[in-house]
């Protein structure tokens, strides 16, 4: 009876993610102006696994999702309370609940920042510690971010487009100097293209 229940419980899920129906926890953000399309946010501070992939995008998306979500999903070391201190248990591993969005930053001509959000229900020092060291766990600060509402499949050409015109946006509503641009996934692949979330955005200077 078990084993039917999960095999409904999953294909139930898969069904819902297909028409872009999201039950991931997402980090909780203000809107603070909106403008079609566009929007300006404010994101409290949040906890990221991150990690640096060499290549082109795909490249860089496909090695950056399969490390990361190796990471949640059980190559760590959890950390357990030991006379009141949390401590890494070298024989345990832990596995976290998937999250959304991917977010995906160029950080030069070769190489890209792939990260996950990991459940809030964490602290910098109760994450399970990484087994790869090319995985880092760390804190995204409190930022004010512009962000470009959109779906359909995302692509590095993609997001240089629609940067380029929210970086315009920007300029002509002068909410300050436009960072780093990135773009957001909220959806897996199998996701039906015209039901996806994807977001491009621009960090703004504080």
């Amino acid at each position: 009876m078990m084993k039917w229940l999960i095999l409904i419980g999953a294909v139930f899920s898969a069904g819902c993610s297909l028409i872009g129906i999201r039950t991931e926890e997402v980090p909780q953000y203000e809107v603070i102006h909106a403008e079609g399309v566009y929007e300006i946010r404010e994101y409290p501070s949040y906890l990221i696994a991150e990690t640096k992939v060499e290549g082109d995008y795909d490249e860089a998306v496909n090695k950056g999702f399969r490390r990361l979500a190796a990471y949640i999903f059980g190559n760590n070391l959890s950390r357990r309370s030991f006379q009141n201190e949390l401590q890494v248990q070298p024989d345990s591993s832990e596995k976290m609940s998937m999250t959304a969005p991917v977010e995906v930053m160029k950080e030069d001509w070769t190489f890209w920042s792939v990260s996950f959000v990991m459940p809030s229900q964490y602290t910098i020092d109760s994450l399970p510690t990484p087994k790869d060291p090319r995985v880092v766990v760390r804190e995204m600060g409190n930022r004010k971010t512009a962000v470009f509402k959109t779906s359909g499949f995302h692509s590095e050409e993609k997001m240089q487009k629609h940067a380029e015109g929210l970086r315009r946006w920007i300029e002509t509503k002068e909410f300050g100097e436009a960072l780093q641009a990135s773009i957001m996934v909220y959806d897996p692949p199998w996701t039906l293209p015209f039901f996806r979330r994807t977001e491009i955005t621009l960090a703004l200077r504080p």
